[in-house]
């Protein structure tokens, strides 16, 4: 049994050597990646000088040079609504009320009924939004991950 328990040992040993290897590639890569998103952040924004989160600092840039532009983002009020009345079932008023808040619309939709939430949701979600019903209001917002 002696050498049966010196052979399962140096496989242990081995599998434990592999894997502290593999780790160590594996860091190695996760910090190259991260040094070539602080490099195109860098080339790309210049004015930005300290970097603490690359893709963070790089939407919010984006999102001032589009607001500087003039071009709404998809969580502003123009593009939700756009994307409501796209998705807006045939038959039903406009409706009497709406509420925005950064990055949200809420709409009134006490008198819908379940089929049509889920077709009006269903033809948002092609857009890139997505609705959910809370104190009988639809909340219509981008879906996330979506977009910048």
């Amino acid at each position: 049994w002696r050498p049966a328990r010196i052979g399962l040992a140096v496989l242990v040993l081995v599998q434990l050597v592999g894997l502290n290897l593999w780790a160590g590639h594996q860091r190695a890569e996760v910090r190259e990646k991260k040094a070539q998103m602080v490099s195109l952040l860098q080339t790309s924004f210049p004015q930005v000088t300290g970097v603490l989160d690359a893709p963070v600092q790089m939407r919010r840039e984006v999102q001032t040079l589009r607001a500087l532009a003039g071009i709404p983002g998809p969580a502003d009020l123009e593009p939700l609504l756009f994307a409501a009345a796209a998705a807006w079932p045939a038959g039903k008023p406009p409706a009497d009320t709406l509420r925005y808040e950064p990055g949200r619309l809420s709409l009134p939709a006490a008198d819908w009924r379940p089929d049509e939430i889920e077709r009006f949701n269903a033809q948002l979600q092609a857009s890139g939004y997505s609705a959910v019903v809370a104190d009988g209001r639809l909340q219509l917002g981008p879906t996330p991950g979506r977009g910048l």
